[in-house]
């Protein structure tokens, strides 16, 4: 299977679709200390800086362009977007949904003009995305109960495989290894901010370490103990995140952890990637609608 990542960020991606086997032939990204790390993870593939979301027959030409001389004949070709969650997410209290779901819309419109073997757009659980976009064959994945430590839920439109179950495992465990003394739990937004309310002391929402960790933000989670919380080395945030802590070597906290709570996790996406790659041994199609009871959807792009 060959692969192009669109939206790349740092590579969450095409880390995973390369631990599944796949070659990954191109990342394209406008952001560029993202594209940057990924570069230096992936020098083979081809990086493409550059705002995304112009023409989509323009793009989808120059995608076709890139398959056709790099991935041989009878391959299969799978290309996976991202586009930016921020205007979508329910965390954003500011958000511009129609905003947001113009480059999902956009990312539709690219795979039905370019029609490769197979695509997947992944997104946040919007409601007025899903209420958009219902008709589309997507699943829900809950990160948790596919092994990835966090609680963080994704969509994916497209041909979007089911995964195999494997509980995740707790907290603790990520700071035992790096021999940090455990905290009573682990914390996540401010109440005070998500709830709106003041609150004195401040109150945080809190998972104890027994149990899995919450979403893998820029600034989230951090460890709570002795009435304070403190933010977590990289080498935990990238753990929960799955991916090597090698992988930012040599960046800034700050930078770092901006580039991990915005990659998907590559664990993930060697899940979708081994799983579409069953289904073309045993030519199934794994796109379904998870309100269809089972049932297998045809792959479908919206009209607009």
């Amino acid at each position: 299977m060959y692969v192009i990542d669109v939206f790349s960020g740092c590579g969450g991606f095409t880390q995973g679709a390369k631990q599944a086997g796949a070659t990954v032939i191109l990342a394209v990204d406008s952001w560029k200390e993202a594209l940057d790390v990924h570069a230096l993870n992936h020098p083979e593939t081809e990086h493409w800086h550059e705002v995304v979301g112009g023409d989509p027959s323009l793009f989808a030409g120059r995608l076709r362009a890139v398959a056709d001389l790099k991935v041989p004949s009878g391959e299969h070709l799978h290309v996976h977007f991202s586009p930016p969650c921020q205007q979508l997410s329910g965390v954003n209290h500011s958000r511009n949904e129609l905003k947001g779901l113009a480059l999902v819309e956009w990312s539709f419109q690219v795979a039905e003009l370019l029609c490769p073997d197979s695509f997947t757009v992944e997104q946040v659980r919007n409601p007025f995305l899903l209420r958009t976009y219902a008709h589309l064959p997507h699943r829900i994945y809950k990160m948790c109960e596919h092994g990835i430590p966090q609680t963080r839920v994704r969509v994916l439109f497209g041909d979007a495989p089911a995964l195999p179950f494997a509980p995740a495992e707790p907290i603790l465990s990520f700071l035992n290894d790096v021999n940090i003394l455990p905290g009573t739990c682990i914390t996540n937004h401010n109440m005070k901010r998500v709830l709106g309310k003041k609150s004195n002391p401040i109150a945080y929402a809190t998972r104890d370490l027994s149990q899995t960790s919450f979403t893998v933000t820029r600034a989230q989670p951090q460890l709570y103990r002795n009435m304070k919380a403190t933010i977590l080395p990289i080498e935990v945030v990238a753990r929960l995140q799955t991916f090597d802590a090698n992988y930012f070597a040599g960046l800034k906290m700050c930078v770092a952890r901006r580039l991990i709570g915005n990659a998907v996790p590559p664990s993930f996406a060697e899940l979708v990637v081994r799983e579409l790659k069953k289904s073309l041994q045993h030519d199934l199609v794994f796109n379904v609608c998870p309100q269809e009871a089972g049932g297998r959807g045809q792959c479908g792009t919206h009209d607009g």
